[in-house]
């Protein structure tokens, strides 16, 4: 602690000088012009990128496409500071879109307003939902897939099944999950600090995603359990060119965790087992 005291006034330059950057207004590297023949400059930073350059708009856009939920620090040229501002807002009619790997579809719908949520906060953003007929449904005709399939294949889970207008990554969840489990934090609590770290000052705000929150990590937690137990692997069936059930005296649909030490015949112990009689 000592050392860290004696380097105070560097400590305190070196995070003021973060504040400000030397590439800004400078023109970008992409070489590109505006409408009115203007060169691009850089004016769009990153929140969470770690030694990430100063970047026009267009380029901040197009190097974010598969990470959505960075926050854009934008150069407000009047009040000379950086305003936080969402994806969707770096550019006009900005909106995340589903498939194609985060690059446009040709069938894309119209973005709709999104709330997306992450570790670094709540986002109010906007969706485009990819329009391809990709699927067959049983009549041989296709169709696109669903919104909230499209969200889940994307690593954002639903907030619904029908018309999502909330969806939570994937990343968030789990880091939940592990909260919840070691650190013994309420659901509450968790979404309070969400909302701050989308605005710190006018957290009212921000979309309350509490009610929203408790159902899908509750249902989330349901979905690992399936998974880490072996049921989604199909425990319940026996294993290709083989009569017995891997597990014949586990219940059907048992959720549990099967204990390795407990004796299992045919598993962890012969089917036949020879006993002497004083043991019995």
């Amino acid at each position: 602690m000592n050392d860290l005291k004696k380097n105070k006034s560097t400590f305190l330059r070196i995070l003021l000088s973060r504040h400000h950057h030397s590439q800004l207004l400078t023109p970008c590297c992409c070489g590109g012009k505006d409408q009115h023949d203007n060169v691009l400059l850089r004016r769009v930073a990153c929140g969470d990128c770690l030694q990430a350059e100063l970047l026009c708009r267009q380029c901040w856009i197009n190097k974010h496409r598969t990470m959505p939920t960075h926050w854009a620090l934008v150069w407000n040229k009047a009040e000379r500071f950086f305003d936080k501002y969402d994806f969707s807002r770096v550019l006009k009619n900005g909106a995340i879109r589903m498939g194609h790997n985060g690059e446009g579809c040709p069938d894309a719908q119209v973005g709709r307003s999104f709330t997306l949520v992450e570790r670094n906060g709540i986002h109010a953003t906007a969706i485009a939902f990819c329009g391809c007929k990709t699927e067959t449904s049983p009549d041989g005709k296709k169709h696109s897939l669903s919104h909230y399939e499209q969200l889940t294949h994307a690593g954002i889970f639903p907030g619904s099944v029908k018309e999502p207008g909330t969806g939570y990554t994937l990343g968030l969840l789990e880091y939940y999950r592990q909260q919840r489990s070691q650190g013994k934090g309420s659901a509450y609590n968790f979404v309070l600090v969400l909302q701050r770290q989308a605005d710190r000052f006018f957290a009212g705000g921000v979309p309350d995603i509490y009610k929203n929150f408790l159902a899908i990590t509750r249902f989330y937690e349901f979905l690992q359990i399936i998974v880490e137990s072996g049921e989604a692997h199909g425990l319940d069936n026996p294993l290709p060119n083989e009569v017995a059930l891997p597990y014949p005296n586990r219940p059907q649909g048992f959720l549990g965790v099967n204990c390795a030490a407990c004796p299992e015949p045919g598993v962890n112990m012969p089917l036949v087992v020879k006993v002497p009689r004083y043991l019995r």
